[in-house]
């Protein structure tokens, strides 16, 4: 019996990619003004490698008995959509990545708290509206 033993994971890898395509989330909190990229899995071991590569953090989920592997800091975030240049996702998850970059735009424009019928409120409610219509 041959046994074939698995590469040490790399940051250009695209494991990651994969795996959030198949069991990760890209959402938006509205209430903290904060995206999250987020991977769930029942085994830790899944997780742990990705803390040292790409960021983040992991916590336990007692109610599902399973652990998230989630990043929300700016500079995390934006190292992760360099990431994905070289490993695109192949899910609709990839329309969300595709908007995020104009997120921290439009948060930085203060968008997010401009009157409704400004041209900045019309455009935070149209990337709402793109966000919404893609799911994370």
């Amino acid at each position: 019996l041959n046994l074939l033993y698995a590469e040490a994971l790399t940051y250009n890898n695209g494991w990651l990619a994969g795996m959030i395509d198949a069991d990760g989330s890209i959402y938006l909190n509205l209430q903290s003004d904060q995206v999250f990229i987020s991977i769930g899995q029942k085994n830790k071991l899944l997780l742990d490698p990705l803390v040292p590569l790409y960021g983040g953090s992991i916590y336990m989920q007692k109610q599902t008995e399973a652990f998230k592997w989630v990043v929300y800091r700016k500079k995390e975030i934006l190292a992760l959509l360099e990431y994905f240049r070289h490993a695109p996702l192949r899910s609709a998850k990839k329309n969300r990545v595709f908007l995020i970059s104009k997120y921290f735009l439009l948060k930085d424009l203060k968008a997010h708290l401009a009157a409704p019928n400004s041209i900045l409120g019309k455009e935070w409610k149209l990337f709402l509206k793109n966000w919404e219509s893609y799911s994370g």
